[in-house]
């Protein structure tokens, strides 16, 4: 009989449980119609909103409504010169890159696309390095990993510039122009 209570209670449990997803569905359908994220919500978007009025706004692109959701914030990261680490501290991935550049993030390093190096990294913390790659136009395409080391290829599509970034120990080692890469493209 003990059994048969500890087995009930369980599915009573587990039935009544949240869901794993981390939001509600009422609240994940919101997001969706409105076309706002949970960090684009924090900066204004309103989920009460229709995606268009959040597209007037500047908080959603029109022409994300399909697709990879991933290729679609890597894309905002690219056009408005923000990192992740620095939309966490404020940059925001529905403005310009001139614009976030304007509020102090970033460089505007659209004018001078030609004219930027990545020797001066080496030694750097290397999170420190990743933003600036970021920052001077470089897209982070592949990681590979091989003990302690990590091997980050970033690509630069203005100049078609396709650079490995080596490092171990949160340390800089190397910066490396390895002029292709499958993923530099």
């Amino acid at each position: 009989m003990r059994n048969l209570v500890a087995i009930a209670s369980a599915m009573l449990f587990l039935t009544l449980s949240p869901t794993a997803s981390g939001i509600d569905e009422t609240y994940r359908l919101q997001l969706e119609r409105s076309g706002c994220t949970q960090v684009s919500e924090l900066q204004g978007c309103d989920i009460n909103k229709s995606r268009e009025e959040n597209a007037r706004a500047g908080f959603v692109d029109e022409d994300t409504e399909s697709g990879d959701k991933a290729d679609d914030y890597d894309r905002l990261l690219e056009r408005s010169g923000c990192t992740q680490v620095s939309e966490a501290q404020g940059c925001d991935i529905h403005k310009t890159r001139e614009q976030n550049a304007r509020a102090g993030f970033g460089s505007d390093n659209s004018a001078n696309d030609d004219d930027v190096g990545y020797q001066d990294l080496i030694g750097k913390q290397a999170i420190s390095a990743f933003d600036q790659m970021a920052e001077r136009g470089f897209q982070s395409v592949d990681n590979i990993e091989s003990g302690d080391t990590y091997y980050t290829i970033y690509f630069r599509r203005s100049t078609g510039e396709c650079i490995q970034l080596t490092s171990a120990n949160n340390r800089v080692l190397s910066v490396d122009d390895i002029g292709t890469h499958r993923k530099c493209r």
